[in-house]
């Protein structure tokens, strides 16, 4: 197989070269499925991590582009951006919310700012919940079925999918579509115009 350099990769994804994207696969995704099964993870887990962990980095190197760069190595960068996406979203096999010491400590160090903080989090949730009934109805469903974390295989079962990268595909179409939304919502706007960068 191949061997790309840092650079190499950035333009290979922002060219969506299989070549590179395949090459990612291959010697990523065994570091990315390692820390979700340490964290209590499955290998579906790891799977769809693995896919969002991508869609963020595609949707980082749009707006950076090729003046993209990292300190470290870039699978260093990666699987660390996928351990930060877990993070938020950890929860163990039986649906429970897992404390770590940073979420503690974060809480106990409860300032204005985190005040602040959680006002325009609360208003981002509810210029979400506004720009989500003007999905189409397919969207939603997905939608909601994300948020209840359902596996792909159910997502795929109930939206009568082809394939789990139809579910990915469809996935990122309508969660690209609600931002589009939320971002020209005018609430939204006046929000970030007047609140929180």
């Amino acid at each position: 197989m191949l061997e790309y350099t840092d650079k190499e990769i950035i333009q290979g994804i922002i060219q969506q070269d299989e070549n590179v994207l395949r090459f990612m696969y291959t010697e990523y995704f065994s570091s990315v499925k390692k820390m979700v099964r340490k964290y209590g993870g499955s290998n579906d887990d790891a799977w769809d991590l693995f896919q969002d962990s991508m869609s963020t980095l595609i949707d980082i190197l749009e707006i950076k582009g090729e003046s993209f760069h990292v300190s470290s190595s870039f699978k260093t960068f990666f699987v660390e951006l996928s351990k930060r996406i877990w993070m938020k979203s950890f929860r163990n096999v039986d649906n429970k919310l897992v404390f770590n010491s940073e979420i503690v400590d974060e809480a106990i160090d409860f300032s204005e700012e985190m005040a602040a903080d959680l006002y325009f989090e609360n208003a981002l949730l509810r210029a979400y919940f506004r720009n989500l009934k003007l999905l189409k109805p397919s969207c939603r469903k997905i939608l909601r079925l994300l948020e209840n974390e359902r596996p792909s295989e159910v997502i795929l079962n109930r939206m009568k999918l082809s394939s789990t990268q139809s579910v990915y595909n469809k996935k990122r179409a309508c969660i690209k579509k609600l931002i589009t939304l939320i971002n020209e919502d005018p609430l939204y706007k006046n929000l970030i115009k007047h609140g929180k960068p």
